[in-house]
């Protein structure tokens, strides 16, 4: 209970991640040795695979006097994309190890509706919203996102989007989607029995799932325009040149469950950079409501 009470200021924070990824082809169908693969073939069947790992060092002075550090791994991602049979099918799968279990973060497949940009999603995503939760954690300029990212009910849930293969850097982009209004993170549902004489309580029928007792679905839409090529959802200006930008405005609306109560959010967002110099930044507004 002391340690609840106190405030903690924190003074010190050092993260270091690491990242890696290679890219391999295949050609899984059966042929016979004399039938040659164009690159065209090749590039149809492809997987690439990435690991990133953050260890960070924390140091926290409280505000009765004491000192505490600790060293952690809050991310640690295996991620496996690419495509599947055709260029119109893709996939992503990415799990998390760090903070010392093992949760689902992506797991979603893409599909090319006719010859056009339009692209069908299902699966378990980012949700179109907020432009620093878009950005990968593996390209912010700090260690974590601002306190406004959790705030906003930002992140990923299970749901199906329609976008025009957005993230590529296309002067423009959008994308909407329905979702279950869950999230990703799984919650533990069991029944609870204490004892009375030592106080202690023990789980029986217990069972992690992210699928809620009620629904309360959500959607959320989002649209940027931009520089052509420019990468619009990393914060820093690794590549440099001229003066580049993007703009741009979201939506997202969870209307009420069992608890009968809605919330809505509205935002705009940008970033610009030249010559290796960048600065992002947002403005949003949320309201909490009951339905009628």
């Amino acid at each position: 209970m002391r340690q609840c009470r106190r405030m903690k200021t924190r003074m010190l924070h050092i993260a270091l991640a690491v990242a890696g990824g290679t890219a391999l082809t295949s050609e899984l169908r059966a042929q016979s040795p004399d039938q040659a693969q164009s690159p065209d073939q090749l590039s149809s069947e492809a997987i690439t695979i990435q690991g990133r790992v953050q260890s960070r060092f924390e140091f926290q002075k409280t505000d009765d006097g004491d000192n505490e550090s600790a060293f952690s791994i809050p991310r640690a991602r295996l991620t496996l994309k690419g495509s599947a049979h055709s260029e119109r099918i893709g996939y992503k799968f990415q799990t998390d190890f760090g903070k010392g279990f093992a949760s689902l973060k992506d797991l979603y497949v893409d599909y090319n509706i006719g010859s056009g940009e339009v692209w069908v999603r299902a699966g378990q995503f980012k949700k179109p919203f907020a432009r620093q939760q878009l950005n990968s954690s593996s390209r912010l300029e700090f260690v974590d996102r601002s306190i406004v990212d959790k705030a906003l009910g930002n992140g990923r849930d299970i749901g199906l989007e329609i976008h025009n293969n957005a993230g590529k850097g296309k002067t423009l982009e959008w994308a909407f989607g329905v979702f279950g209004g869950s999230g990703d993170k799984g919650r533990f549902t069991g029944d609870v029995a204490v004892d009375p004489m030592t106080g202690e309580g023990s789980v029986s029928n217990g069972r992690f799932s992210n699928v809620p007792d009620d629904v309360r679905p959500a959607i959320a839409a989002r649209i940027d325009h931009g520089t052509e090529g420019i990468k619009g959802y990393s914060e820093a200006d690794l590549e440099g040149g001229p003066l580049r930008y993007s703009v741009g405005a979201a939506a997202m609306m969870h209307f009420g469950g069992g608890d009968n109560t809605a919330a809505a959010r509205a935002g705009a967002d940008f970033v610009v950079k030249r010559y290796g110099l960048s600065a992002t930044g947002g403005i949003y507004l949320a309201s909490e409501g009951a339905d009628e």
